[in-house]
């Protein structure tokens, strides 16, 4: 909560609790406002006080319903708006926050925290182009506005504009030296043209400047092993990741719930007794479902962008797509034991609602290949096979000691599944969880299955797409050589973002070794599946 609270209707009661508010004295402030605002429901003052205060303790919900009673209040007031608007973004209520930012922003557009807030929601909903557009707004009104024009920034980098990123980057800059977004957007463009060094010292002088706050101080780090990395100075390079890593940990424990996810390694267990269910004889559906599905950093957004450059093919990317079956199979105690017993007649409902979830999410038009790519569904493999028997799946493989590494050294948005990346011996024991089901799940269903190694698409992308379209019975179609054309100015959701903005590369190909040292309490957890899929020991 930024926006600063009304005061025009305060006595010496929200005077004193404003105070202790300016002077960081959180506790005395909200014990203040909630005597008073139990004293007088309609003081709006104290409502908005008392919505910001709880809002920066980490309550959206109540921080919200206080700032709507603010604003029933004081409808004309853009920086109590603004506050609600924080309130629902915090509370994961995007559409609202956005339209909350746009009633601030008319109340007042010179407000720069309506518009910026305006902005940054679109963002974070996905409008990239609305949240741009935004931005250049508050940009041209306030021109030393270093946030917006950093942020504006990072969204270019992240589309894979970089000329337009470098420009705002340095405006930022312009406007403050040490801007912490600022200073990292230029060091990942310093990274993009191979200047290590120059990103690693901006990097370090960012950490010395000690104005990295929340995840930045995570980021910063992890460029920063980049760097290193870049500079052949692979234990430091480590040491960064997991300084990084450890940063995040302490995050993760913090806010994570106790709900169980579908995606925690017990799951393993609670499936595989569905291995030896012989599954429904459903009716096979024309297109067959398919599958894009691998461990993470195996290569399925390589997989995924070429694929998508066909014109028959449409790709649905990371999506919740099995939500119900999760729900009820999955998360529920006798989920397995349920379903198990379930005819095609009883399955069919779930089949249908996917066919249709997945059509709708991919836009698809008639006639489209739909492909739902995420990754950790292989973790489901026996639930898909006994719901969709008829499913094509196309597994990515890559050696699963450059897996692991790359999935330790990368800033994920943390979950349930991607905290386990944040040590290096839980990612392989995840790792082996994962794909030790999935591998058994295919070889105990044999079907329609295609392996994909990384290392093969890297060498040979023409013969590998050709093999992919052949198993899924499309005509050859030249575009997807041409996957890149089709990358600048969109958005990637995953980290491989700027990976896969360069030409095919092999430097990641066999780059374990160099961190053979730091992966040595992996390597015995991996060893069974570096044999078992084929790779050099």
């Amino acid at each position: 909560m930024t926006a600063g609270a009304d005061t025009r209707f305060g006595n010496s009661d929200f005077e004193e609790a404003a105070a202790h508010f300016r002077a960081g004295r959180v506790v005395e402030a909200e014990t203040l406002c909630r005597a008073l605002v139990a004293r007088q429901p309609e003081h709006a003052a104290a409502l908005q006080l008392l919505g910001m205060l709880v809002g920066q303790a980490g309550d959206p919900v109540e921080a919200r319903d206080l700032l709507e009673r603010a604003a029933a209040l004081r409808p004309d007031n853009a920086g109590l708006i603004v506050n609600l608007g924080l309130a629902c973004r915090l509370g994961g209520d995007l559409p609202a926050a956005v339209a909350r930012f746009r009633e601030a922003v008319q109340l007042a557009s010179g407000l720069p925290e309506a518009r910026y807030n305006l902005a940054e929601a679109l963002r974070l909903a996905g409008d990239d182009e609305a949240a741009a557009a935004e931005y250049r707004r508050l940009t041209e009104t306030h021109p030393r506005h270093a946030d917006g024009w950093a942020s504006l920034a990072q969204l270019h980098e992240r589309r894979g504009e970089t000329e337009a990123a470098q420009d705002c980057a340095l405006r930022a800059l312009a406007c403050d030296a040490g801007h912490p977004v600022a200073g990292i957007v230029a060091a990942q463009l310093e990274m993009r043209r191979g200047e290590a060094a120059a990103a690693r010292a901006r990097l370090e002088a960012l950490a010395g400047g000690r104005r990295l706050a929340g995840t930045n101080v995570a980021l910063a780090q992890y460029l920063l092993g980049n760097a290193l990395d870049a500079e052949r100075r692979h234990a430091d390079a480590f040491d960064a990741w997991s300084r990084a890593n450890a940063t995040l940990a302490r995050a993760w424990l913090a806010r994570k719930g106790g709900r169980i996810s579908p995606y925690d390694p017990a799951t393993a267990a609670r499936l595989r007794p569905l291995l030896d269910v012989d599954p429904p004889r459903v009716q096979p559906t024309t297109p067959a479902p398919v599958f894009l599905l691998g461990f993470p950093r195996s290569g399925t957004t390589l997989l995924e962008r070429v694929l998508r450059a066909h014109s028959g093919v449409t790709v649905v990317e990371e999506q919740e797509t099995l939500a119900p079956l999760l729900e009820d199979f999955v998360l529920a105690a006798d989920g397995v034991e349920r379903i198990a017993g379930m005819d095609a007649a009883a399955l069919e409902p779930y089949r249908a609602g996917y066919r249709d979830l997945t059509r709708r999410l991919a836009a698809a038009l008639d006639g489209q290949l739909v492909i739902d790519k995420m990754p950790l569904y292989t973790l489901f493999l026996p639930l898909i096979r006994h719901v969709f028997p008829d499913a094509r799946i196309i597994l990515a493989l890559r050696d699963p000691r450059d897996v692991c590494l790359s999935c330790f050294a990368q800033n994920f948005a943390l979950n349930a599944a991607m905290a386990q990346f944040l040590d290096i011996g839980t990612t392989a024991s995840y790792y082996a969880t994962v794909m030790g089901l999935g591998l058994e799940s295919l070889k105990r269903r044999p079907g329609c299955t295609l392996s994909v190694r990384y290392e093969a698409l890297i060498d040979d992308l023409e013969g590998e797409a050709r093999r992919i379209l052949e198993f899924l019975g499309l005509e050859w179609d030249p575009a997807v050589l041409r996957w890149r054309e089709r990358i600048v100015g969109t958005r990637v959701t995953t980290p491989s973002y700027r990976q896969i903005a360069r030409p095919l590369y092999r430097s990641s190909t066999g780059r374990w070794h160099s961190f053979a040292p730091e992966l040595a309490p992996a390597l015995p957890v991996l060893k069974p599946y570096v044999a078992a899929l084929g790779y050099p020991p």
